[in-house]
């Protein structure tokens, strides 16, 4: 069940924005995406590279011969996370789900290529590729310039991945899908969604579903809510 396509969608001129290596990317054709009324889309957005010689995350702390490994690190993360999700879908024999599924990684110009510990670039779309994720570069869809509505948004937008994290907005594009469900590398599936699924699409006005994040949204008070991106159902 791996597939080993690879769809890249344009958006502007990124190709002139960003050069090598995505030139090599930019010359290759769009391919017709995956589609289908129990093909639900997974999709795992990429703003920005992991510090080499940084701290790593949770989900990064792989370690080769004592050495913190960013391209290993990120390989497996992405892997589990797939084998996680296909575990739990009629791909897998007695699982119980009725859903197929599609990954997609939704990567920004800027994080397509990064640098290991040891200076070394790694391509992480080649990397997904390999792992049958059908990998779409987007650039921001909104310059900072244009955001409208909120004074605060638009001077404030910066903090953290910044205006990056807008990308997460090009899933809303995935209207092939019945359900599109954003997952991120801390992301772990033990247990087929359907009942989510089935009870979300039975809500006709229902436009998205989530989970509110108290913990991680500052200041910590207890009642101010964030949203947590990390399985958000579209």
């Amino acid at each position: 069940h791996w597939n080993h396509d690879i769809a890249i969608i344009q958006l502007g001129a990124w190709e002139e924005l960003y050069p090598s290596p995505l030139i090599a990317y930019a010359d290759m054709e769009p391919t017709t995406l995956p589609s289908g009324d129990h093909n639900i889309a997974y999709v795992l957005s990429l703003m920005t590279c992991p510090n080499p010689n940084g701290t790593p995350s949770p989900e990064e702390q792989v370690y080769l011969n004592g050495q913190y490994d960013p391209e290993r690190s990120f390989f497996d993360s992405a892997a589990v996370l797939k084998t996680s999700i296909c575990t739990h879908t009629i791909q897998t024999e007695g699982s119980g789900s009725e859903y197929d599924f599609t990954m997609y990684a939704i990567v920004h110009p800027k994080a397509v290529t990064c640098l290991n510990s040891d200076g070394a670039e790694y391509d992480r779309v080649q990397a997904l590729q390999e792992l049958g994720y059908w990998v779409l570069i987007y650039d921001e869809p909104v310059p900072k310039g244009q955001i409208s509505g909120s004074t605060y948004l638009r001077d404030n937008v910066d903090t953290d991945t910044g205006i990056r994290d807008l990308i997460k907005l090009h899933a809303f594009k995935l209207e092939q899908h019945p359900v599109v469900v954003m997952v991120d590398l801390t992301t772990l599936i033990l247990q087929p969604l359907d009942e989510v699924i089935n009870t979300f699409l039975a809500d006709t006005p229902a436009k998205a579903m989530y989970t509110k994040d108290y913990a991680t949204t500052l200041p910590v008070t207890g009642t101010n809510q964030g949203i947590n991106t990390g399985l958000f159902f579209l």
